[in-house]
C-alpha cells in the first residue's frame, strides 16, 4: 500500500463493499482494479491495475466523487510521486 494514500485505499475498500451500493462482476473488478494501481492484492489475479485515465473515465460514467480522487492520486503515482 502506499501509504499517503492509506485512507483513500481504505474508502476504495469501503465504496468496492458497500452493501447498498450495486454489486457484481464489473463493480467489483473496477474497484479492485484500482486497490490494484495502489499496490494492494486481490482475489482476481486476472485483473490488471487501473491507469489514471482510466479513474477519469469512471469519473465521467460514474460517481465522480468517488472516481475523481482516485485518479488524482494514480496520476501523481504514475508521475512519480510517492507514499
Amino acid at each position: 500500500m502506499v501509504r499517503k494514500y492509506a485512507a483513500l485505499i481504505a474508502q476504495v475498500y469501503e465504496w468496492r463493499n458497500d452493501p447498498n451500493g450495486v454489486h457484481n462482476k464489473s463493480h467489483t473488478d473496477r474497484w479492485d482494479r484500482a486497490l490494484l494501481a495502489f499496490g494492494e492484492t486481490v482475489a482476481d489475479a486476472s485483473l490488471t491495475p487501473m491507469t489514471a485515465a482510466e479513474a477519469r473515465e469512471m469519473a465521467g460514467r460514474y460517481l465522480a466523487s468517488r472516481w475523481n480522487p482516485v485518479a488524482e492520486a494514480l496520476a501523481e503515482i504514475e508521475a512519480g510521486g510517492s507514499g
